[in-house]
């Protein structure tokens, strides 16, 4: 769930580069402030609202920001799909390729092994003993 959150952040910022590109606004232009105000503002509110969805077990239903938040991005992704299809559907290099490709197989391989897989750590005590190992010496001094 958070690494959608942050996916979500990276494809707002990535969109505020591709609608300056695809609609030909230039960068000093006051629109593009006023977008990143407004998605700044709707975006902590969101955050906010999410954060408490997913640590909250009590929280059953998912924030209003966060719908709104997500239709914006939805909005402003269908806009860059119309009016830049061609910027959009150019192939990527093979390097660029090559790069991302690995580094998702390696955040999912490390996800699944650090979550799922990953054996019990050995509990110690303050002295730096094993606690199987207190305990056996515990049983050998109190059956003696």
């Amino acid at each position: 769930m958070v690494i959608m959150v942050c996916t979500c952040i990276m494809i707002f910022d990535l969109n505020t580069f591709y609608l300056k590109a695809v609609l030909w606004i230039p960068p000093p232009h006051p629109i593009n402030f006023y977008r990143c105000v407004l998605i700044g503002f709707v975006g902590a509110v969101a955050l906010r609202e999410t954060y408490e969805y997913m640590s909250n077990p009590e929280c059953k239903r998912f924030g209003q920001q966060s719908w709104v938040a997500i239709s914006i991005l939805a909005t402003e992704c269908l806009i860059i799909w119309k009016f830049g299809y061609d910027i959009v559907t150019k192939p990527f290099p093979t390097h660029v390729i090559i790069f991302w490709t690995g580094f998702v197989v390696i955040i999912l391989g490390w996800s699944l092994w650090n979550f799922t897989y990953k054996l019990p750590r050995r509990r110690r005590t303050a002295s730096g003993r094993e606690l199987s190992e207190c305990a056996e010496e515990w049983k050998a001094g109190k059956s003696e």
